[in-house]
């Protein structure tokens, strides 16, 4: 019961944290529709990427903004944040940049292995992406030590609540997005379809920004704990001193004080 309490405390304060900070949940919501809207035009629609130059125009600028965004994502969930960190993460892009290269390398990875070992095998691709988030944030931002995000990693509470977020921000947009019964009205079909591609969206993104959410709010606990006991074992390593009392002679002879 305990245990339940205490994931719903920290679930509460992350998502009471996302509302504090609607203009990165706007931002998360535009601006990932757009970019997504960009790469579907000009891959898809226009079948860019057989043109190296074209794709390298389109990839890089892309690339670059879509992990400034998820950096600042990352960053802004700390505790001591008060405002949403676009230039102090943009100023460590260069720190978040090797963690978002080794998960796009995990998707592509596992995108390969899934297609001879099957689908199941994304179980642990998935979990190397959960991972390596907590690196990510503490490279995106700077606000806590590297320690801290490790002691995130090995912390069981993280991993149930990033499982109710994948169920949350995966399961349920591809449930709805693929699982909806389907008319015979156009214009209904319309509608319907295109509901399925708001609320799956909504899903995906909420659910990410309050996983962001969810590992500050971790981190700010695990540093705290850090910080305790690094206090309490700075406290036994120092001896108890005693102070002696000696006899001190004074001017005159026959008076005795003590110091």
């Amino acid at each position: 019961m305990g245990s339940m309490t205490e994931l719903r405390t920290i679930l509460v304060g992350a998502v009471r944290s996302v509302l504090q900070r609607q203009q990165l949940l706007t931002a998360n919501l535009t601006a990932n529709a757009f970019l997504l809207f960009v790469l579907y035009a000009l891959f898809v629609i226009n079948g860019v990427g057989t043109n190296w130059a074209d794709t390298l125009f389109v990839i890089v600028p892309t690339g670059f903004f879509l992990c400034w965004l998820q950096a600042t994502t990352l960053a802004a969930f700390y505790p001591d944040q008060a405002e949403i960190p676009f230039f102090p993460a943009l100023r460590r892009l260069h720190h978040f940049a090797p963690w978002a290269a080794a998960m796009a390398g995990v998707v592509m990875l596992f995108s390969w292995l899934s297609s001879t070992l099957g689908i199941w095998v994304w179980v642990i691709g998935v979990a190397c992406l959960i991972a390596i988030l907590p690196l990510a944030a503490q490279s995106a931002g700077g606000w806590f030590a590297r320690s801290v995000a490790i002691d995130v990693i090995f912390d069981p509470k993280y991993w149930l609540l990033a499982t109710g977020m994948l169920i949350a921000g995966l399961y349920l947009p591809f449930f709805i997005f693929f699982n909806l019964p389907v008319s015979e009205n156009i214009l209904f079909q319309m509608v319907v379809n295109g509901l399925r591609v708001g609320v799956s969206y909504l899903l995906a993104i909420s659910a990410w920004v309050t996983m962001a959410a969810i590992i500050g709010e971790l981190t700010a606990r695990a540093a705290a704990h850090s910080a305790g006991e690094d206090v309490a074992r700075l406290s036994e390593s120092v001896p108890n001193r005693t102070q002696t009392v000696t006899p001190k002679r004074s001017l005159s002879r026959n008076a005795i004080t003590m110091e």
